[in-house]
């Protein structure tokens, strides 16, 4: 730390500015990245709260994150947005500021926890000139900008399974190429598993209808929020988008997906050890080879999972809305000669998550001692 580091009260530096609240129906599109307590949780066409660099500090919830986004962004009413009070004091470094500080730790001892202004406001922060304050910044956001690099690969890599899934199992794109005389486009071995004709239902020769309670039993995971903690080891699956708890035992051991039964309704998957909030379902496939093909299919049809008849997003998901979920699909033979087209996609993804891990562990690390 430099000697010129002054010493000063948080409520001095910054002001927590509350967020608004925005309805899920509004967080469905549009240009300005919308935050929660827990992190990202959509995007809208409302008019931005600011237009960034913006620092976010979660406010109610088991978990309060921090975030930074250099964007236009809107904040709902579970969080924060950190504005400093001074034209010295660099965005990012502050973003590393409040973690390195564990502001989204500090707890106000209510039912639900929370990170009250008054508590933040009261405690010693010290701050370096802004020329420090700058490299400090530069250094450890060059970790955070190829853990970035990272998650933009996964997209691209889940895109990619969504487009295969789609032209396979949605258009039927193989079958009606054959259909229309086109020369085939995939590997011999696989081309010739798609029938050469639709039937009267218009689907391919010999598949048919199937319940996702065919594919995995859906178990509902047992632990509250509370249960996650700090120094845990065994990732916590909770509904968030992001996964970022972890806890010090576990229920599950398998290859599993997640899908969050509300709230920011999404598929994850994982294989290996793990704990599962209690409104989170694990689904864990009788073919363990069916995975990457299976978390795909969830991904596509999620949406058709949440939306309700009248085609407003449902609150949460029922055992029975998963299990009698129907899709017409080969049987299971032709479905595991298929996979490993999506299980290269997804050793891909697996290799670039446990890069972005070691680099955020690194940049922690380094957090730690600068701070």
């Amino acid at each position: 730390m430099s000697e010129d580091t002054t010493t000063y009260k948080w409520g001095d530096v910054v002001e927590l500015q509350y967020g608004k609240s925005l309805k899920k129906d509004k967080r469905q599109g549009g240009p300005t990245r919308v935050y929660g307590s827990n992190g990202p949780i959509g995007w809208t066409d409302h008019k931005p709260q600011q237009t960034g660099p913006c620092v976010i500090l979660g406010r109610k919830g088991a978990y309060r994150g921090v975030e930074y986004w250099d964007g236009p962004v809107w904040v709902i009413d579970t969080a924060y947005r950190v504005v400093p009070k001074k034209d010295t004091i660099d965005m990012r470094w502050l973003y590393y500021a409040v973690k390195a500080y564990g502001l989204g730790e500090i707890d106000d001892g209510s039912p639900i926890p929370s990170t009250t202004r008054a508590a933040v406001y009261i405690r010693d922060v010290f701050i370096p000139p802004l020329a420090e304050q700058k490299r400090i910044a530069h250094i450890l956001g060059s970790f955070d900008d190829k853990i970035e690099l990272n998650r933009k690969m996964n997209e691209t890599l889940e895109a990619m399974a969504q487009a295969l899934f789609k032209d396979w199992f949605v258009d039927f794109g193989p079958t009606r190429a054959k259909m229309e005389g086109k020369e085939p486009y995939l590997a011999p071995e696989i081309w010739e598993l798609f029938p050469d004709k639709l039937g009267d239902d218009g689907v391919p020769e010999g598949w048919r209808e199937r319940r996702l309670d065919e594919f995995f039993p859906v178990i509902t995971g047992k632990k509250n929020a509370n249960f996650a903690d700090s120094e845990g080891v065994y990732p916590f699956f909770t509904c968030a988008i992001e996964q970022t708890l972890y806890t010090n035992s576990y229920s599950f051991d398998a290859d599993a997906i997640l899908l969050a039964g509300n709230g920011n309704f999404n598929v994850k998957w994982y294989r290996g050890k793990f704990e599962a909030y209690q409104r989170t379902y694990v689904l864990i496939p009788y073919k363990s080879q069916l995975l990457s093909i299976l978390h795909a299919l969830m991904q596509y049809f999620l949406n058709d999972l949440v939306v309700g008849h009248k085609g407003s997003v449902i609150n949460y998901l029922t055992k029975g809305m998963i299990t009698g979920y129907s899709i017409t699909l080969p049987n299971d033979e032709v479905l595991c000669k298929l996979s490993p087209s999506f299980n290269k996609l997804y050793r891909l993804y697996e290799r670039s998550l446990r890069e972005g891990k070691a680099l955020e562990a690194m940049r922690d690390a380094l957090l730690n001692k600068i701070f």
